[in-house]
């Protein structure tokens, strides 16, 4: 009999123990799940103000976005005079320069040797953008320069130069206003 106490006992104590153990598991748990949901809330917060675009980095990415392409668009126009030559080819590529006599004549200029060279069998076989900036000092992002690389072929011999466009925003449409820095490099 004495030994059935003492297991009832024991049964009783461990009884007791277990259901200590089991609400300490409850409080762990319980704070667990408060830690995940405060982790989870916080990081939606972030995520919602990292969604939040700031307008400035968008008008700076669009500025930057509608330079690159307009000097890729005047490098595809000047591929074409390269090809075809015509009247409203130049008409287009000179679309590109601020509205200059000085950068008339140079768009006049380019565009008649650039028809010339493509009848002699010239042709523009590569070229990119290499990098565009805007001008941090101009708050209004209304200047910027391009780097640019071009690859010609003339009767199969190669020749590469890079050189760099500064470009003007005129009445919302860039325009080239000066090239500088040309350099002839050898074609890889």
């Amino acid at each position: 009999m004495r030994r059935l106490a003492i297991a009832i006992s024991g049964l009783i104590s461990l009884t007791v123990a277990v259901g200590a153990c089991k609400d300490e598991k409850m409080g762990v748990e319980k704070r667990a799940e408060e830690m995940s949901k405060a982790a989870a809330s916080a990081s939606a917060a972030a995520s919602a103000s990292a969604a939040a675009p700031d307008p400035k980095e968008q008008k700076y990415a669009a500025a930057l976005k509608a330079l690159r392409e307009r000097q890729l668009a005047q490098l595809v126009a000047l591929q074409k005079i390269y090809q075809t030559g015509t009247e409203e080819d130049r008409k287009a590529f000179r679309d590109f320069f601020a509205p200059t006599k000085e950068m008339e004549k140079e768009a006049d200029d380019l565009a008649k040797e650039a028809a010339f060279a493509g009848k002699e069998g010239m042709a523009l076989k590569k070229y990119e953008v290499q990098d565009a900036k805007l001008d941090p000092k101009d708050p209004a992002l209304a200047t910027g320069n391009t780097d640019v690389f071009v690859e010609e072929t003339q009767r199969g011999k190669g020749r590469c130069t890079i050189y760099k466009v500064e470009w003007k925003d005129f009445d919302g449409k860039w325009r080239r206003t000066r090239r500088y820095d040309f350099r002839i490099i050898p074609c890889d």
